[in-house]
């Protein structure tokens, strides 16, 4: 019995050795700047795939073959379980892959692999995060319970709250503008982003509470709070790097005008419209466009004029690729209203 007591110390000893090293692993890969491997993976052509895959036969534990091929069948969702998302999520789980689920949409098993080790790791921040980042589109609540333990574990970190508050306005249905049941939802969002914009320390952090702020004070029908939530852009925005921001100040003249419009005061929407147009562009509104609710609104008051010269300056900064732009603007002088529906989350 004296022998097996130090065995099983030596054993409990070792365990906790390698848990430890393995978080330091994770740790480090969490640090990896793996950004431009996503990108790398997603825009992959077929040859590139095969011979990564040839790769990978070769170094079946290589961390970069697997993050270029999750992410190249992540985006074209040719393979519902995509082993190589499993493989990371099992070996690697505090990756910054995993940060956003839309490069790796989450199926049933990985759903699963995640529950598993948030129990291997019931205190890892980073596999927590990366879990809920992943959770969160298929099972929100979990997600946000994930998210709440987080805030329990990291009170100070403003992100927590902010996360949750995003996941909330998901259910948000923009097409039915600030409804009762829309308030009711924003209503909630917004009490976790002020405690988001409360815990921010930098001006950056705060700028990018204020961007979910205004939505959820805009959808939660109190529209003095919104109009005063972009007045506080500017505060905030660092006079030596304002283009980094032009989304922020996009959404500040947007909502400004959205205000205006709800008070009945149309030229000053028109305005706003425009100056939100005139923004110079950043990589959100380069890529994916901007917000159009301002546009189709005033286009429904009869504004066709300002809206056509609205959609003409987006056309300035919105040019990485094909868009509606040119088809809207076609449809708005035939006397049409276009469907801006799929620019009202951005």
């Amino acid at each position: 019995m004296k022998k097996v007591i130090p065995i099983l110390c030596f054993i409990a000893v070792i365990g906790l050795v390698y848990t430890s090293v393995k978080d330091v692993i994770y740790n480090q890969f969490a640090d990896l700047e793996d950004t431009s491997l996503q990108m790398q993976g997603l825009n992959m052509n077929p040859r590139e795939v095969n011979r990564t895959i040839e790769d990978l036969k070769k170094r079946p534990t290589s961390f970069k073959d697997h993050v270029l091929l999750a992410a190249y069948y992540g985006d074209k969702q040719q393979n519902n379980t995509n082993k190589y998302a499993l493989w990371l999520i099992k070996h690697y789980p505090a990756a910054p892959i995993f940060h956003d689920p839309e490069f790796v949409p989450p199926s049933h098993a990985q759903e699963a692999l995640w529950n598993k080790q948030l129990l291997k790791y019931p205190r890892n921040i980073k596999v927590m995060a990366n879990a809920a980042s992943c959770l969160q589109l298929n099972d929100a609540s979990r997600s946000i319970a994930i998210y709440k333990k987080l805030m329990q574990l990291q009170p100070s970190n403003h992100k927590w709250p902010l996360d949750i508050a995003r996941i909330i306005q998901y259910n948000v249905n923009p097409e039915s503008g600030p409804s009762v049941a829309n308030a009711n939802v924003a209503k909630h969002a917004l009490k976790y982003a002020q405690m988001s914009f409360n815990l921010a320390k930098s001006n950056e952090d705060k700028l990018d509470v204020i961007d979910q702020l205004m939505m959820d004070a805009y959808y939660s029908q109190n529209y003095p709070l919104a109009n005063e939530y972009a007045l506080m852009v500017n505060k905030y925005i660092p006079s030596w790097d304002p283009i980094s921001h032009n989304d922020v100040i996009y959404h500040s003249y947007m909502m400004q005008g959205l205000v205006a419009l709800r008070n009945k005061n149309i030229s000053a929407a028109d305005h706003f419209l425009l100056k939100s147009g005139q923004t110079s562009g950043s990589a959100p509104l380069d890529s994916f466009g901007p917000n159009m609710m301002l546009a189709e609104q005033l286009l429904r008051n009869g504004q066709k004029a300002v809206v056509l010269q609205f959609l003409k300056e987006c056309s300035t900064f919105w040019n990485a690729g094909p868009n509606p732009l040119q088809h809207w603007i076609t449809e708005v002088k035939q006397g049409k209203q276009p469907d801006f529906s799929m620019q009202d989350n951005y």
